[in-house]
C-alpha cells in the first residue's frame, strides 16, 4: 500500500533508505524543536533591571550616592543598594532554576526513542531523528513521536495534552490528503498517547512543523506584559511625575526661603546674595539637596523587592506539589484571573479515573 501524504510525502512500507533520511532532513528538517539561544545567568539578571521601578530606583540610589559624597551619609545608598540586589538576584534565581528543570525535562523528551522501519528493518532511533516519510510502529503505552498518518491498525489515543480532552479518540487508517486536524481519523498527532491497540504511521510533519512544535513555539514568547508589569509601568510613571514636581516646588520654595524669607524681603540683601556666586552656588546646592531627598521619600524601595520575595517563595511551593513555573510572572498573571473558562474536569485534573472506595459482598462501604 503506498500513497501521497498531505506533506507530498510518497509512503513505503518497507520504510525510507537510510542514504536518503539526511536529503528529507534538509528538505522538511528534523524532529526537534527550534529553541531561542538562552540567556546567560549575568545576560537575564542584567534583564531583571529592565523593570520601571527599577529604574527608578537606580536614579534615586545614583542621585543618594551625589549626597552621600557631599555629606558623608552612606546608609541611605547602601540600603537602596541592597534592595536593587534583592530584587533583582532573588528574581533571576528563581527564574533561571525553572528554566534549567523545562529545559532538562526536554532534553528527556528528545532522548527519547521510537520503533522505525528503515532500509527495510526495524531499527530502534532517538525520536529527534525521525524525518519526513519514516515508517514508525507504535503500540499502546507509548507517546507519538511526530504528525502522522495512520497506514494500518486501529488505536485509541489520548489527546488531552493538545486540546484538553480527556475522552480517548479512536483511529483508523483512511484517505490521506486535505488539511492537518486533531479530529482527523486517520491523523495522530506529536504529544498524544496510545492508550489501546497497534499501528504503523507514516510520518508527515517533524519538528516545528507539528501541532505541538507550534504550541512550544508560542510558550516561548515572551513580548507579553503581565498584568503586574502593566501596573508597575503605570505606578512607575506616577510616581516620576509626583516626584519631579515635588522636587521642584522644594527648590523653588527653599531659595526663597534662604533668598527672600531670610533677608526679611529686603532687596538690597537680595540682590546682592544673588550677584555673590559663593553665597548663591550654596544656596542652589541645599536646593537641590532637598529636592534630590524629596524624590528619593517618594519611591518605594521596598516595593520590587517585596514583590519578587513573594512571588519566589510561591514558586518554590508550587515545584514542591510538582507544578513548574517559568517565569515569576506567570504566577501574578494566574491571580489576576477573574474568569476561568474550561470544557470539562479533564483539564483541571490528570483525566484519570481512581479509586476513592469500594463496596465489600456486605454491602459496607471501605474508603
Amino acid at each position: 500500500m503506498s500513497f501521497i501524504l498531505p506533506c507530498d510525502i510518497k509512503y513505503n512500507p518497507h520504510g525510507i533508505r537510510s542514504r536518503d533520511a539526511e536529503q528529507l532532513r534538509r528538505q522538511h528538517g528534523d524532529n526537534s524543536f527550534t529553541r531561542r539561544p538562552r540567556k546567560t545567568f549575568l545576560r537575564q539578571y542584567l534583564s531583571a533591571f529592565g523593570d520601571p521601578i527599577i529604574k527608578i530606583l537606580l536614579a534615586a540610589l545614583a542621585l543618594n550616592i551625589l549626597i552621600a559624597i557631599k555629606n558623608a551619609n552612606i546608609y541611605e545608598p547602601l540600603g537602596i543598594a541592597i534592595a536593587l540586589f534583592l530584587a533583582t538576584f532573588v528574581s533571576t534565581l528563581s527564574e533561571y532554576g525553572s528554566e534549567s528543570a523545562f529545559l532538562k525535562l526536554e532534553q528527556q523528551s528528545s532522548e527519547a526513542e521510537c520503533r522505525v522501519m528503515r532500509d527495510k528493518k526495524l531499527i530502534t532511533l532517538p525520536v529527534s531523528e525521525l524525518v519526513v516519510g519514516d515508517t514508525v510502529y507504535l503500540s499502546a503505552g507509548e507517546r507519538v513521536p511526530a504528525d502522522g498518518i495512520i497506514m494500518q491498525g486501529n488505536i485509541f489515543a489520548d489527546q488531552s495534552a493538545l486540546n484538553g480532552e480527556s475522552a480517548e479518540v479512536q483511529k483508523s487508517p483512511g484517505k490521506a490528503g486535505g488539511q492537518w486536524e486533531l479530529s482527523s481519523k486517520n491523523q495522530i498527532f506529536r504529544g498524544s498517547v496510545i492508550t489501546s491497540g497497534e499501528c504503523i504511521m507514516a510520518v508527515g510533519r517533524t519538528g516545528d512543523r507539528t501541532f505541538y512544535g507550534n504550541v512550544a513555539a508560542e510558550i516561548q514568547n515572551d513580548g507579553i506584559k503581565s498584568p503586574l508589569t502593566q501596573k508597575l509601568g503605570t505606578l512607575a510613571g506616577v510616581l516620576s511625575k509626583i516626584g519631579y514636581g515635588a522636587a521642584v516646588l522644594v527648590f523653588l520654595a527653599d531659595l526663597f526661603n534662604l533668598l527672600v524669607l531670610d533677608n526679611m524681603f529686603n532687596l538690597a540683601n537680595i540682590r546682592t546674595e544673588i550677584l555673590t556666586p559663593s553665597v548663591m552656588v550654596s544656596n542652589v546646592l541645599h536646593a537641590v539637596t532637598l529636592a534630590i531627598t524629596v524624590m528619593v521619600v517618594a519611591i518605594p524601595e521596598g516595593l520590587p523587592m517585596m514583590i519578587t520575595v513573594v512571588l519566589s517563595a510561591n514558586m518554590r511551593r508550587l515545584k514542591r506539589d510538582h507544578v513548574l513555573v517559568r517565569r515569576l510572572m506567570g504566577i501574578e498573571a494566574s491571580g489576576s484571573l477573574n474568569i476561568l473558562f474550561c470544557d470539562k474536569t479533564g483539564t483541571l485534573t490528570s483525566g484519570h479515573l481512581s479509586v476513592t472506595g469500594f463496596y465489600d459482598s456486605n454491602g459496607r462501604f471501605f474508603r
